[in-house]
């Protein structure tokens, strides 16, 4: 808290997400600096057709006020959501904040909802699945992926192509492990 000045304060006019989104949305990220938890007060009308969501969850406070992870995790459970994984996680030292060691501050949570909720609730919907099934491809979530397919195996096609999906993002990632290590050899 000690390195942070206030060099200036604004006012502004804010809307809650509920007021402001008319369609249907897919998947929310949410980074707002300790915001996160009004943000989904806000959004609790639009989160019924939600598939998933990031959100930056505070480990220790940094801001005044901030609400921690668990009362965001709270909220967020409490709409029918999963905590899945920490995406990132930030560690501070006290004198370095630009080193990967020191005490836990703040971290990306995955939030999903379960296969068993997508097919109770969209079942009909192909385009719903392939939405979340893609999702799932995205943060390498397979082991849901393949719950959800047991499920639709009557489905051939979809199951076909739910196979093959997951073999590219399998060698994908093979590749961007490569890659990456690759990078941090040659600096």
């Amino acid at each position: 808290k000690s390195r942070f000045q206030v060099k200036k304060k604004s006012q502004m006019q804010t809307k809650k997400i509920d007021s402001i989104i008319s369609d249907h949305v897919d998947f929310i990220k949410i980074d707002a600096q300790g915001g996160e938890l009004e943000i989904l007060k806000g959004a609790m009308g639009c989160l019924d057709n939600v598939l998933g969501l990031e959100v930056e969850l505070g480990i220790a406070e940094i801001y005044k006020k901030q609400p921690l992870h668990s009362d965001v995790i709270q909220l967020i459970e409490e709409c029918g959501f999963v905590f899945i994984v920490f995406t990132v996680l930030r560690r501070w030292e006290r004198h370095d904040l630009n080193t990967t060691f020191g005490q836990l501050v703040f971290g990306d949570g995955l939030f999903l909802r379960q296969p068993e909720y997508i097919l109770s609730n969209f079942s009909d919907d192909k385009s719903v699945i392939k939405k979340y099934i893609s999702v799932c491809c995205l943060y390498n979530r397979y082991d849901l992926i393949k719950v959800l397919t047991r499920a639709i195996e009557q489905d051939r096609e979809t199951v076909d192509a739910l196979k093959c999906l997951v073999k590219r993002f399998n060698r994908f990632a093979t590749l961007r492990r490569y890659c990456y290590v690759l990078a941090r050899a040659l600096g």
